[in-house]
Order: C-alpha cells, then sequence, then structure tokens
C-alpha cells in the first residue's frame, strides 16, 4: 500500500522557500488548515495528468486544477476533504491554491519527487543516500578515446557517480560552464581524424553504468552562457542588456572606461605620471586612483544618472501650481513625507523627477 504524505494549506501561506520531498509511487495529500475552513478553494498544480494510465508530457507552464474529495455524505465538509497527486514521476513541481472568486494566489508551494536511480546489469537499485559522486572537469579529460581510462580512476576508487561539467563547445574563456554552442560535442575532445559526438558519450556511460556501476550526470547554467554564442545573437533578451536591463547603463559605462584606461596602463601611457604597466608597489595605486579619481571619470558626470533637470522640473510644476486647489491648506505640513527624487527607471541623463503632487501640497501648506 503506498505511503501517504499530508500536507496541510493555510492561508496566505506562501512555501517559496521550502521543499517538501517525497519518493515515487507515495501520494500526496492536500487538506485544508482552519483559515481555509469555510472558503471556496481552487488548487492547482503543473505535475502532469495521468490519461489512461500513461502520464502526459510535463509543461513547468501548464497548470491544472485538481479536484477535492470528501467522504463524507456532506459535500461542504471541510474537515473531510482533500486532493491528491499519485507520485510517478521525478522532478520538481509546484502548487497554488486561489481563495472563493478571486484569481490572486493565497498560497504557494512547491515539491520535488526524487528519482530511483539503477546500475548494473540487474537494475539494481541505488539510494540516495549512498550515491558517492566525483566531479571531472571535462575540458581536463584530455582527448575523447582517454576518458574511459581516466574515468576508471574513479570506479576503482569506490565512487559510483561522475559528475561532468558541460561537454559542450566552450566559448572564447574556456570556463568550464561557459558555453557557446549549446548543441555540439566539444571538438576539444576530437583532437585527431576521429570526430565524437553525443553517441559516443552515450556508449561510454552506458557502459560506465551496466559494467562498472556508475553513473553518470552533466549540467549546463545557461546563464553562463559565452558572450560569443550565437544563441545570444539570436535570442538577445537572455542576456543581461541596456534595453531589459536599463539600471546597468551607469555600470556598463564604468566598465567601457575601466577597460580603456586598463588599455592604456598596459602600453605604459601613464608611466610618466608613476603609473607603469607592471604595478608592484602601493605608490602605483596610489597613482592609479588619482588619475581615476581626478581625470578620467569626472568628464563622464554619472552622477547625472541620478539626478533631475531643475529647469525642466520648474517648467512643468509652474502650470500644475497654477491650477491647483488645497482643500487642506490650513493643516500644517508636519508628518506629510520629505520631497525625494523618483529615481528614472531607463536611467537617462538628468531624467529623474518628483512626486508633483507631494510637491504641490508641500508648496501650498509652506507657502
Amino acid at each position: 500500500m503506498a505511503q501517504i504524505r499530508v500536507l496541510t494549506l493555510n492561508k496566505n501561506q506562501f512555501d517559496e522557500s521550502v521543499l517538501y520531498r517525497l519518493d515515487k509511487d507515495q501520494i500526496l495529500k492536500f487538506v485544508l488548515g482552519p483559515s481555509l475552513m469555510g472558503h471556496d478553494v481552487h488548487l492547482f498544480t503543473n505535475y502532469p495528468a495521468v490519461e489512461e494510465e500513461e502520464v502526459s508530457v510535463f509543461d513547468r507552464s501548464k497548470w491544472r486544477e485538481l479536484s477535492w474529495q470528501v467522504n463524507s455524505r456532506h459535500k461542504n465538509d471541510d474537515l473531510d476533504k482533500w486532493a491528491e497527486i499519485a507520485c510517478e514521476i521525478a522532478g520538481p513541481f509546484g502548487y497554488y491554491y486561489t481563495c472563493d472568486d478571486s484569481t490572486e494566489h493565497c498560497g504557494s508551494g512547491f515539491f520535488q519527487i526524487a528519482p530511483t536511480l539503477h546500475i548494473g546489469h540487474e537494475n539494481v537499485e541505488l539510494p540516495l543516500d549512498c550515491i558517492q559522486c566525483q566531479t571531472m572537469l571535462t575540458k581536463c579529460l584530455g582527448p575523447f578515446d582517454e576518458w574511459e581510462s581516466r574515468l576508471r580512476v574513479a570506479h576503482e576508487s569506490g565512487y559510483n557517480m561522475v559528475h561532468l561539467t558541460p561537454v559542450q563547445t566552450l566559448g572564447q574563456s574556456e570556463s568550464s560552464y561557459s558555453l557557446k554552442n549549446q548543441h555540439e560535442f566539444n571538438p576539444l575532445f576530437s583532437p585527431g581524424d576521429k570526430k565524437y559526438n553525443f553517441d559516443d558519450l552515450k556508449k561510454l556511460t552506458t557502459k560506465m553504468k551496466d559494467e562498472w556501476g556508475v553513473l553518470t550526470i552533466s549540467d549546463v547554467v545557461y546563464n553562463h552562457t559565452s558572450d560569443d554564442s550565437p544563441w545570444l545573437g539570436e535570442h538577445p533578451e537572455c542576456a543581461y542588456n541596456l534595453k531589459n536591463s536599463p539600471h546597468l547603463r551607469p555600470a556598463f559605462l564604468l566598465c567601457r572606461i575601466l577597460t580603456q584606461f586598463g588599455r592604456q596602463v598596459a602600453e605604459n601611457f601613464y608611466e610618466n605620471r608613476g603609473l607603469p604597466a607592471l604595478i608592484t608597489t602601493e605608490d602605483h595605486l596610489n597613482a592609479m586612483r588619482s588619475i581615476l579619481r581626478d581625470e578620467i571619470l569626472p568628464p563622464y558626470k554619472f552622477s547625472e544618472f541620478f539626478q533631475l533637470n531643475v529647469d525642466r522640473i520648474k517648467s512643468e510644476f509652474i502650470p500644475k501650481l497654477d491650477n491647483y486647489h488645497d482643500q487642506n491648506s490650513d493643516q500644517s505640513s508636519a508628518g506629510m513625507k520629505s520631497l525625494e527624487i523618483l529615481q528614472d527607471k531607463e536611467f537617462r541623463r538628468l531624467n529623474s523627477t518628483i512626486d508633483f503632487d507631494l510637491a504641490l501640497r508641500l508648496f501650498a501648506r509652506e507657502g
């Protein structure tokens, strides 16, 4: 008989930092807590539905409503109401619920169903608590035809799992996770005439699993994608840029300035100012700080990214003042908010603004 794990739902309970862990073949049972009694609760999950004994394809953005079940003769008996999920596929899933006629979430959370791992020709189950894993930097494994002998060391050392850093083509930095082509087996592993691909890797990992009893895992981190990846050219929205992240404009400008300054230092442009290409003393650092602070940075007026144009604000304020009538002008401005600069969301120079309504009230009561 399947084990049941009960999860009690409460109003305004957002368990974003809590992960409920389950095993396959268990049942996750949702019940209502005291704060939800008497409410019409609608419960949704992105765990795939089971149709004709087959699990539908998982889509993280596809949510379905779970049906409430009641054993009691009274259909509205919230004390005996529950909804359940039979845990058949592994992975992380989410749930949320709404109350009454509102579409706003009044609670949400996540649950994870642990996978069942098997090794060897006889498919012996490997409990998750028994995993002994070693990480291998694939770029350090050499040509692919030498991988087996190098990975065998992990097997003979007692490991039953090998974690491989990405096996795809790396970018210009050659950092282990900075990928240039996510769909291409790294040509670094094929230095000779023989060209290896993902099928060759599959044969090796299958042999490791069946003959050695060693599983293999590999991962990618898409936000580590190399800046020379064609993928970013096709989908620039996937990276930080000045269009989708305008708050980075000051930082971008500073980065460009420092890059150019670094090139000039490397070319001994400031050698006669006490800043040689080879920086070895504190005096060199002091000279660098002085040049940056007094000469390089001031012309760029970074403060303008966070300031407003006083003349423009005055020209907008005066017409508003002419048409303003304060119904509570006899009240003091004590206790009112102070007037502050409101940052321009696009971080344009001298384009910040103020709260004109607050400015009018303050002006009327202080004038």
